[in-house]
């Protein structure tokens, strides 16, 4: 299967939408509500292309196409072009999960990273019941940096986080 990341569309927005509008997709990741709608969607593709625009963008994020579609999202968030690092941030949606479709569109994004940003660090940071993403991480050759405790507040409580990081 052919993975492909571009830059969000304005013609992303109804597979956006559809993609990111799932109860684990808003347990994993900070700022997602559900429901999410065309107009939440909307919103977040005319924020990311401002960021386009920057010659030292604070983040970029690119959409997973498959056969055309933006299934999922990849991208690096806090870069901090000085001293050389960002974060990982990635989602896909439900029907495209166990398909190795986030391993291949994350390795692109850390070749974007490394090669096209010079980046020396790219590092996530995920919920300690997140499994999958850890075992992801694990498989890219990701090293465990520690335990973040309490750090989100997200659903009513504080939530734990480990950090992983892969260094050029």
């Amino acid at each position: 299967m052919k993975v492909t990341l571009r830059k969000f569309k304005l013609k992303d927005v109804n597979s956006l939408a559809e993609n990111t509008n799932e109860k684990l997709i808003a347990k994993n990741l900070i700022g997602i509500i559900l429901p999410y709608t065309k107009k939440d969607s909307l919103s977040w593709i005319k924020e990311v292309k401002k960021e386009y625009l920057k010659s030292k963008p604070n983040k970029l994020y690119f959409g997973i196409i498959v056969n055309g579609i933006a299934v999922g999202e990849v991208g690096l968030y806090d870069i901090d072009h000085e001293n050389k690092h960002a974060e990982l941030v990635y989602w896909i949606g439900k029907n495209y999960r166990g398909k190795g479709i986030v391993k291949k569109a994350v390795k692109q994004m850390l070749d974007y990273g490394f090669k096209k940003l010079k980046l020396v660090r790219i590092f996530a940071t995920i919920f300690v019941y997140n499994k999958q993403s850890i075992d992801l991480l694990k498989s890219l050759k990701f090293k465990y940096e520690g335990k973040q405790r309490k750090v989100t507040f997200k659903d009513g409580k504080y939530l734990d986080e480990y950090t992983y990081a892969l260094i050029k």
